[in-house]
């Protein structure tokens, strides 16, 4: 499925990015230093449609992934409805 994918990202700070796995999962010796907080499944469920939105939008070519990224990052980080792009600390 990732094969028929075409996004090539810049990774800007990614030096401070974290990988964040499901909860037991081990990431091994080569992502050890790169690994964060586990993923909040019950966060991703309560925003179950809007991910299958997303995802068929840029799947059906409606908006590319990078422009979506861009929109989804100017969230302000303190509101509490904000889209998680990223997990972080509480």
């Amino acid at each position: 499925m990732a094969g028929r994918y075409r996004f090539a990202a810049r990774l800007r700070d990614i030096k401070e990015r974290r990988l964040h796995l499901p909860p037991g999962q081990e990431a091994g010796p080569l992502l050890a230093g790169m690994v964060g907080d586990p993923i909040a499944h019950d966060h991703a469920a309560a925003h179950w449609d809007e991910l299958l939105r997303l995802a068929t939008s840029i799947r059906t070519g409606t908006v590319t992934a990078s422009a979506m990224l861009r929109k989804l990052s100017a969230y302000p980080p303190h509101l509490p409805d904000r889209p998680s792009l990223e997990q972080s600390p509480a």
